[in-house]
């Protein structure tokens, strides 16, 4: 029988959060509630994911965003491909140059290695 979970993150900022979805391939929504069979849980928006995962995310008393869904839905996503660290992965990524591109930085390259890490190159003239 399915139930609703939460699943913490650290993730805080919002428009980085929305795009690191877009870039995984999401849909996102402005739907307010996730539903569970006849249940429903209030969340801030939800989305989709490419493999037709969906799933809430609702931001938490700490101003963190955090998963809710249905476990049987949740659970394997996060599982069997790594969602979560994808997402956490995309999100810093998008954070970092936003915050190289305020002080003055330049993206120069960006690569992804074999092992899933991102080589961010940036310059300061």
């Amino acid at each position: 029988m399915s139930k609703f979970v939460t699943i913490q993150t650290e993730l805080k900022e919002k428009d980085f959060l929305l795009e690191a979805l877009r870039e995984l391939g999401c849909e996102v929504k402005n739907e307010t509630k996730i539903r569970v069979f006849l249940r429903e849980k209030p969340c801030d928006f939800t989305a989709k994911t490419k493999n037709g995962f969906y799933f809430g995310m609702q931001k938490s008393e700490k101003g963190n965003f955090d998963f809710v869904g249905d476990d049987l839905i949740l659970n394997p996503l996060f599982k069997d491909f790594d969602f979560k660290n994808k997402l956490t992965q995309k999100y810093a990524c998008l954070k970092i140059l936003s915050q190289a591109k305020k002080t003055g930085f330049k993206l120069i390259s960006e690569k992804n290695t074999q092992d899933n890490t991102i080589k961010l190159v940036l310059r300061k003239w």
